[in-house]
């Protein structure tokens, strides 16, 4: 990380408007992202906890669906690569990748970045697990299961914890950036480990596809949302030459 800014991040360079520019365009993604994915969750929430009950079936029809689907392509091979890739979304896993972060934040003097990764990390692990307690739906069925679980199913935890942590390293990393490329690059690597470990979670059967979608929602909500404080806070911080 310390080469990464060996040269001053590209929004150093800019003008004040341009860089006023940048930073808003930056909070209005972030805005339209928190409030995407919300609906998106009370969209999924109302599928299987409101209209279930009242004998609307969608939800379990394409949760089930898609069930056998993965069943039907499920191999030896792609289950242990897919376990491997579901570790990405473990607490071990994340938790090696903060220290290492923290570290290199703390070497640089980076405090306010060091407590907002601190912030999304506390998070990534206590909000799903009260959650879970709070919703309490059931796993699929435990006969169909590629690793062990011991946990309610809503939302997928894995899921919500990848979202929020990784998506946390791409905006940490985009600070840096040399040019807007490069900190869309950060943003696109993010979501693409975020969706590997969301597919992970269905393909191992410990999740229904709505589970994952619902903690990829708030993941990213809740890391958008101290991302918008972030920005807000350092707006006029950015030293010019």
């Amino acid at each position: 990380m310390t080469e990464l800014v060996a040269r001053k991040p590209y929004t150093y360079y800019l003008s004040q408007s341009k860089l006023w520019m940048v930073q808003n365009i930056r909070i209005i993604f972030f805005l339209i992202g928190i409030v995407i994915t919300l609906v998106t969750f009370e969209e999924v929430y109302d599928d299987i906890f409101d209209d279930i009950p009242k004998g609307d079936l969608e939800a379990q029809i394409f949760d089930q669906n898609v069930k056998s689907y993965i069943a039907s392509i499920q191999n030896s091979f792609t289950g242990e690569i897919m376990r491997d890739v579901t570790a990405l979304g473990s607490v071990t896993v994340m938790g090696i990748f903060f220290f290492i972060i923290a570290a290199a934040l703390r070497n640089l003097k980076q405090f306010k970045t060091l407590f907002y990764q601190l912030v999304v990390f506390i998070g990534a692990g206590g909000l799903p697990f009260i959650l879970k307690m709070i919703f309490n739906r059931p796993r699929p069925e435990s006969e169909a299961w590629l690793t062990e679980v011991y946990t309610s199913s809503f939302p997928s935890g894995h899921s919500f914890a990848a979202a929020s942590v990784y998506l946390s390293f791409a905006f940490i990393f985009s600070r840096f950036a040399k040019s807007w490329r490069q900190e869309v690059f950060y943003y696109l690597l993010s979501f693409l480990i975020i969706f590997a470990v969301g597919f992970s979670r269905i393909y191992l059967q410990v999740h229904y596809t709505t589970d994952v979608i619902a903690g990829v929602s708030l993941g990213i909500a809740w890391t958008l949302l101290l991302s918008l404080i972030y920005e807000f806070s350092n707006r006029q911080i950015i030293p010019k030459p």
